[in-house]
């Protein structure tokens, strides 16, 4: 992956307040992890879908600038309150 898409990527996870440390992942709503061998993004969130579908769009649009294919593989219900998005690009 590109320097400067790795980059953008760290940027988007900062904004909404997930940890930089993209390479790193712990599932504490603060969560965002790119997994590279398995070709995925992994983020978690409580309940506000409307954010998670923004945080998702942000990185299918980062994704595309650099010339991937991105989308939603899934999400899945970890605890009562908190999900797991997944990208797969």
């Amino acid at each position: 992956m590109e320097r400067e898409l790795f980059e953008k990527l760290q940027l988007i996870a900062e904004a909404y307040g997930k940890t930089s440390d993209l390479r790193s992942y712990v599932k504490n709503r603060n969560g965002m992890y790119l997994d590279e061998s398995n070709r995925e993004i992994r983020f978690n969130y409580i309940l506000d879908r409307q954010e998670a579908a923004r945080i998702a769009q942000d990185i299918i649009a980062a994704m595309k600038e650099y010339g991937y294919s991105a989308v939603i593989a899934h999400e899945t219900k970890c605890t009562q309150i908190m999900y797991e998005c997944v990208i797969k690009y």
